[in-house]
């Protein structure tokens, strides 16, 4: 792995984690207009 590798992984779990994010905001602000 390398120094460069190390940086990687977490800026994709990050982008994973943003995805997740914006996916249960839009159901949080859906959600309560039922």
């Amino acid at each position: 792995m390398g120094a460069s590798g190390f940086i990687t992984a977490p800026l994709l779990l990050q982008v994973r984690n943003s995805k997740t994010i914006s996916l249960n905001h839009k159901n949080m602000t859906v959600a309560p207009i039922k």
